[in-house]
């Protein structure tokens, strides 16, 4: 059974009233307060399952209040969205997940959300509630880099600039963990000379050419090689007795599973190795359509169109090469699509920062800035696509593409 109880019994008498006026509103506080109160009784709870589906049998109900509020005058749609998350399960478009709990806590807290009993101020409490959370959001995202593993953009009115990521640096506990998958790769190399694991050379050798004399070359060809050695380990664990799968053995199998615990526990303590697997965990291969081509374009852009130093224009220059050039398509995507989320996150910042100077007309879009508004509006539906209102940057994106339509660019 869920730990939210339906509205319906809510929504049941909801819906028998025919003028919906404050009757209404009664109703609708007390699913929000009942909401509050299952997270103050189950501290520690993040996520609260939704009550009604399509096969509930008051699910109906939902829909006839549903049609009514949207055919009030009133701003109802804030508690469309409330309910469609809350009680359905289903993400706004507008308003990241992780903001709801937030704006009920908030709303129950505010004497002039309670105790009111005139529905357009408490439907215009609701959204502005919604605002603040999600501006105080749009703030934060407009101050953090996407991507540390892809080369940092800095967009601004005049110029961009562009430059190396950060390396991964070993020291302390990182040499120690260094140190000790050396030793797991190497047990697991000497098994892969044997012919039952001889299968898994390839991979094994792959995974060994990520490694310089000291740690890592890069962190993203070390984190998806790891990645897919991990998933090699949980092939050959899951496999049938009538399986294809060439068999190994057990002394095989336990250097297998040292050799991807010591990686796990590599990837873990450094934050760039640890975001690129976050990212591949969260399933960054199924991304809506190939960033390459985007990120191709945006390239061109910037090579031919705006002012860039020497410095930048080699630095845009050789990760375009390297893309080209480089055979693991995994490892392509993660990049051209880390290099896009930080142009994106730049630009957008400084529109954000900017937006009230830009509406009033005292500043206005000009050089790498003014070239990179008008590729993110044509690639609108892309970004949006695979820039979801739940990702790191999902909340800036949305609020800088509605500033940039109202602009004369």
């Amino acid at each position: 059974m869920s730990d939210i109880p339906a509205p319906a019994n809510y929504t049941d008498r909801m819906v028998a009233v025919d003028e919906l006026k404050n009757e209404t509103w009664n109703y609708l506080k007390k699913d929000l307060s009942d909401v509050i109160g299952i997270y103050r009784t189950k501290r520690g709870v993040g996520t609260l399952p939704p009550a009604l589906n399509p096969n509930h049998s008051l699910y109906r109900s939902w829909l006839l209040l549903k049609e009514r509020l949207q055919a009030r005058s009133e701003t109802w749609n804030v508690w469309i969205e409330w309910y469609e998350f809350r009680f359905l399960g289903k993400t706004s478009s507008k308003v990241p997940n992780g903001l709801w709990k937030s704006i009920e806590n908030k709303l129950c807290l505010r004497h002039d959300f309670m105790s009111s009993d005139d529905v357009t101020t408490i439907n215009g409490i609701f959204a502005e509630q919604i605002l603040e959370e999600v501006e105080a959001l749009v703030d934060y995202q407009a101050s953090v880099e996407f991507s540390q593993t892809a080369p940092s953009v800095t967009v601004s009115n005049g110029t961009i600039e562009i430059s190396d990521p950060p390396t991964a640096r070993l020291s302390g506990q990182n040499h120690i963990a260094f140190s000790e998958l050396q030793d797991a790769l190497n047990a697991m190399k000497a098994e892969c000379d044997k012919n039952s694991a001889s299968h898994l050379k390839d991979d094994i050798d792959s995974y060994d050419n990520s490694f310089g004399s000291t740690g890592w070359e890069n962190p993203i060809p070390f984190a998806i090689r790891g990645d897919r050695l991990r998933r090699l380990l949980d092939i050959h664990l899951a496999k049938d007795a009538g399986s294809d799968i060439p068999d190994i053995s057990d002394q095989t199998l336990f250097c297998f599973q040292n050799l991807v615990r010591a990686h796990n526990f590599a990837v873990s303590i450094h934050p760039d190795t640890r975001k690129i697997d976050d990212q591949l965990n969260e399933g960054l291969r199924g991304l809506d359509s190939d960033p390459l081509e985007i990120f191709r374009e945006i390239s061109r852009i910037y090579q031919a169109k705006v002012v860039i130093d020497k410095n930048s224009r080699e630095t845009l220059d050789f990760l375009r090469k390297g893309i080209d050039a480089d055979s693991d398509s995994a490892s392509k995507v993660l990049l051209a699509f880390g290099f896009i989320g930080n142009v994106v996150q730049s630009a957008s910042g400084w529109i954000w920062r900017n937006r009230k100077a830009l509406a009033a007309g005292s500043v206005t879009l000009g050089g790498a800035l003014l070239a990179t508004a008008k590729w993110m509006l044509a690639q609108e539906a892309w970004l949006l696509a695979n820039f979801s209102v739940n990702s790191q940057i999902g909340a800036l994106l949305r609020s800088v593409l509605e500033i940039l339509k109202s602009l004369p660019i």
